[in-house]
């Protein structure tokens, strides 16, 4: 049995949406990723979303939280070479949604799964659907 030019299209875009998710969050200076502002940056694949990456035609976006300390240049000095394999000759807007603060230690009102300045939680960049209905 062979898959479909649809469904091999399908499973090229989510190795290279997992990819770009990836690469990105091996860099020193993001934190992690976001999903934006009011146009959320996310990437829906089956069964679960991919937050902080959308793919278009002409160009890819990443949102991500900038880790504490870090600066914009030294951000894009990571990013643009770690995620240019991935993505496939296109623009590359990066978006910085937020920025993680140095917190000394989790208290009780913090959760130790909660990576400290994430505003949403610790909440992981690849959710699946029953999560997200929670």
């Amino acid at each position: 049995m062979t898959n479909s030019p649809d469904t091999d299209a399908a499973s090229a875009l989510e190795r290279q949406v997992d990819a770009i998710a990836a690469a990105a969050l091996a860099c020193p200076a993001v934190a992690g990723l976001d999903r934006g502002g009011w146009q959320q940056v996310a990437t829906y694949l089956p069964g679960r979303r991919v937050v902080g990456v959308r793919i278009e035609d002409e160009r890819a976006l990443v949102s991500v939280v900038m880790a504490a300390g870090a600066s914009v240049a030294t951000l894009e000095a990571q990013l643009r070479p770690a995620l240019a394999p991935y993505v496939g000759g296109r623009r590359l807007d990066v978006l910085v949604a937020d920025v993680a603060v140095n917190e000394p230690t989790a208290t009780a009102a913090t959760s130790p799964a909660t990576p400290p300045g994430r505003r949403d939680g610790g909440a992981a960049a690849v959710r699946d659907d029953a999560e997200l209905r929670r």
